[in-house]
């Protein structure tokens, strides 16, 4: 499109961020208004607020010594309308000013307004600008739609002045971004995205913590090789599908059952568990002999309801471990014998399963298969 740039729109927020809804209402209201100077569409316009709603909504920080500045938030939009933001900082401004208008005092009224020469009196309100000189009120409004500057020292006039968050500290940038991203992973794309600071410190935790890492998901050797800064990184700051890998590599690769085991459980456990090391987890508990930890593992997948998902999680680790060596255990074929149901649905039919002889063929399938 002609006369397109790109330029950031800014919301400041009061700083400690006290999230209240009627707040994060105020912000969302705000990111709308701005975007329409931008000619943004009115359908995106009100998806980018909603974005921007749940990352304000997630922000409460109280911190010492930043008690009387906003903190700016910003994200970078491309612009069919290269005047938008002089548009909407004046519009800021003007909005700032509005609030802050009052009646002359009783010395005041014997001064007069240098833009209409006219005194401070008949109950017209006055305006002063951050350089102390006043005006009526309805005469530096005017002024400034046209030159943001004071009439007489031709000093610029701009909103309060706010903290960057460039110019805070990394600790608090990672407070920030752990509270604004702690629900979703797409809330810490969004947060980055809207965000450029936080985006320029994406060596955060959370970041570090919520990458998906499917191409070393499905080929762990990669973890080994050019992406072993990436992982080791993530797998320092907790990441579930770091964790899964690395136990993958430990038990089946370089035959570590402990650290493997150890791995592969904290993939399990995590919040939002990895369904690969549940399956995982579990049948290799079930074939060392823990007979009830393996079971609780497995029907967490509940395959009993549905068995597709177990079904995706086998064909996923058959892709994870092409290439690795695996060594069968002797004590696979004792658990083996001993998960055996007395009666089994065909047993050629690895895919049929019931209720009874489904742990037993994952089993098979696990030790026989790969």
């Amino acid at each position: 499109m002609p006369h397109t740039q790109q330029s950031d729109v800014v919301i400041q927020i009061p700083y400690p961020t006290n999230a209240t809804h009627t707040q994060t209402t105020v912000f969302k209201r705000n990111v709308e208004v701005l975007l329409t100077y931008h000619e943004i569409g009115e359908i995106t316009a009100r998806r980018w607020a909603e974005y921007f709603l749940r990352f304000v909504s997630a922000v409460v920080i109280t911190t010492e010594g930043q008690m009387n500045t906003a903190v700016e938030i910003y994200f970078t939009v491309t612009n069919n309308n290269i005047h938008a933001p002089a548009m909407a900082d004046r519009d800021i401004l003007v909005a700032s000013l509005q609030d802050q208008k009052k009646l002359p005092t009783h010395e005041e009224q014997s001064d007069e307004c240098t833009i209409c020469l006219q005194p401070f009196e008949g109950g017209k309100y006055i305006n002063k600008l951050t350089c102390t000189h006043i005006y009526h009120n309805e005469c530096i409004i005017t002024w400034l739609y046209i030159n943001p500057t004071c009439p007489i020292c031709r000093a610029s006039e701009s909103i309060q002045p706010s903290t960057s968050l460039t110019s805070l500290p990394p600790d608090l940038l990672s407070k920030i971004l752990s509270h604004a991203c702690e629900n979703s992973r797409e809330d810490v794309r969004n947060g980055i995205f809207m965000c450029k600071a936080l985006g320029n410190s994406a060596a955060d935790i959370q970041v570090f913590k919520s990458l998906e890492l499917r191409d070393i998901v499905k080929c762990p050797l990669l973890a080994l090789g050019k992406y072993a800064e990436l992982f080791q990184k993530c797998l320092l700051y907790s990441n579930p599908a770091a964790h899964y890998i690395k136990g993958l590599l430990e038990y089946l690769r370089f035959d570590n059952p402990i650290d493997g085991l150890k791995h592969l459980k904290e993939a399990a456990d995590a919040t939002v568990p990895v369904n690969e090391a549940l399956y995982l987890y579990g049948i290799i508990i079930l074939c060392t002999g823990h007979y009830d930890i393996g079971k609780h593992y497995m029907d967490r997948l509940r395959w009993k309801d549905d068995k597709a998902l177990t079904e995706q999680c086998w064909k996923n680790i058959k892709i994870s471990v092409h290439g690795i060596g695996i060594i069968t255990k002797p004590e696979y074929m004792t658990s083996l014998w001993v998960m055996m149901p007395l009666y089994v649905c065909n047993i050629n039919d690895m895919d049929n399963t019931c209720e009874k002889c489904f742990r037993y063929k994952q089993m098979i399938k696990f030790i026989f298969t790969i």
